[in-house]
């Protein structure tokens, strides 16, 4: 909606440079915590977030055929697939401090919901298009 597509847009790119990691392994995954103004208050990566940014990311690339999106949300799954699951890909860990190790080993039942549609959403549109 042409009403709302700046706000999306400002949100996007705001959530982008202040909310993604760069600096440090494992990158492209989200930060806990910013506040308005930018600053970095929780560096830990919670697993729900990143459900958050691959389902963002598929939306980009979706309603506005978004490259750089389509990079992130690969990226984003990989490290997903690499940091927070383990081999058989049916136990999970809920949070990994900024280094990549594990903060919080035991994940809530309740993100299952996310991981699903996380998944769906990847499969739906990326998994259709091959990784950059």
């Amino acid at each position: 909606r042409a009403d709302v597509a700046g706000h999306a847009e400002r949100l996007w790119q705001f959530g982008l440079q202040y909310g993604v990691e760069r600096d440090l392994p494992p990158r492209n995954l989200a930060f806990d915590g910013v506040t308005a103004d930018g600053t970095l208050v929780a560096g830990t990566k919670l697993l729900w977030p990143q459900t958050e940014l691959i389902k963002a990311c598929t939306a980009r690339v979706e309603f506005a055929a978004d490259a750089p999106a389509h990079a992130l949300g690969w990226a984003t799954f990989e490290q997903v697939r690499a940091h927070y699951f383990d081999a058989t890909g049916v136990r999970w860990v809920n949070q990994l401090a900024r280094d990549g190790t594990v903060s919080q080993p035991v994940a809530p039942a309740r993100i299952l919901y996310h991981v699903y549609l996380a998944v769906a959403e990847f499969d739906r549109v990326l998994g259709q298009h091959p990784a950059p």
